[in-house]
């Protein structure tokens, strides 16, 4: 999928193997929702201390450790 200024479109590849993320409008929307439901206030705090390394530690452990990218953009094999 690309990503433009006006929005996603998809880019048609035949592949006859391997894995691919699913990235569709139902994903994103539960992906964001999942964000936006999120607690930042720890990224925050840190923000406003100008930690802007530890604000990130605390997004990316929202982010991938605690699984909201993998769980909801989930890894699927090519079946052929």
């Amino acid at each position: 999928m690309l990503w433009l200024t006006n929005g996603s479109h998809e880019v048609k590849i035949k592949a006859t193997s391997g894995t691919f993320r699913v990235h569709n409008d139902i994903t994103m929307e539960q992906f964001s929702s999942a964000l936006n439901n999120d607690d930042w206030i720890n990224s925050h705090a840190a923000i406003n201390k100008d930690n802007t390394s530890l604000a990130y530690d605390h997004f990316i452990k929202t982010y991938a450790e605690l699984g909201l990218y993998n769980k909801i953009l989930t890894i699927k094999d090519i079946e052929q």
